[in-house]
């Protein structure tokens, strides 16, 4: 016989006996899969876990969007730095410094009258370079050579400018200019 056969011929006693078994093994073994209340518990277990999971997900999502942003400044600024690092270099060197500005001078039409060094000076971990230089020419070109040296490929200051008039020179020599240009190094040499 099989198991139908039986329920049909105990009637509703066999039933009412299977259900109250079914009841029992419900409250004693709440894990087993036919469980109703503990499927509904397994269910929103896994639903609050599956919503734990995407609210970490969004906060991940948003950490790397950050770190993506954050390591595309990073490379920014790396590729700044390159390019400004050659504008102070590690070692104080005045000479190519001069000649940097002796062949501005030259491109601008002036004529150098006076280089002088000044003392190196080291101001907040920087070792400043200063030089003092007389040159002659017109006005306009000595403003240009002013300006060529600001815009040089390397840090330069330009300070205390004095103009006054120039008379030893020919009619394109008309104005004398006194000028502090100092430059910069940083690096080991900035604390010797």
């Amino acid at each position: 016989m099989n198991q139908l056969g039986i329920l049909r011929k105990g009637g509703p006693k066999i039933t009412i006996i299977f259900s109250v078994l079914i009841l029992l093994i419900d409250l004693v073994l709440p894990g087993i899969p036919f469980s109703y209340s503990s499927f509904a518990t397994r269910t929103k277990e896994k639903e609050e876990r599956l919503d734990s999971l995407e609210q970490e997900s969004v906060r991940l999502g948003r950490k790397l969007s950050g770190r993506k942003e954050t390591m595309d400044e990073l490379a920014a600024l790396r590729e700044r730095w390159n390019v400004e690092k050659d504008l102070i270099p590690a070692e104080p060197d005045v000479a190519s410094m001069l000649t940097m500005i002796s062949l501005t001078a030259i491109g601008c039409g002036v004529t150098i009258l006076l280089v002088k060094p000044e003392q190196k000076r080291i101001v907040r971990g920087m070792t400043e370079l200063p030089v003092s230089i007389t040159v002659a020419g017109g006005y306009h070109e000595t403003a240009r050579f002013i300006s060529d040296i600001l815009n040089l490929p390397r840090l330069l200051n330009v300070s205390q400018v004095k103009f006054q008039s120039y008379t030893k020179g020919g009619l394109d020599e008309t104005v004398e200019a006194t000028m502090i240009v100092t430059g910069y190094s940083h690096g080991e040499a900035a604390g010797k």
